[in-house]
């Protein structure tokens, strides 16, 4: 798997990005269309590419 696709669980992105889990559950339950993420199941995942590019936008 290229290291651009592995996925992030949310408690991997908080630590990755230094945002809180709640943070990111925020973005993800408001619609604010911040951080692309997937639903698989009831567990929710973050590409490391798109936290990249979320990392490299966001202060």
């Amino acid at each position: 798997m290229n290291t651009e696709d592995r996925k992030y669980t949310r408690a991997e992105a908080a630590s990755y990005t230094g945002k809180s889990v709640t943070t990111l559950e925020t973005y993800a339950t408001r619609c604010f269309q911040i951080l692309p993420f997937e639903k698989i199941g009831n567990r929710t995942y973050y590409k490391k590419s798109d936290l990249d590019t979320f990392n490299e936008t966001r202060p």
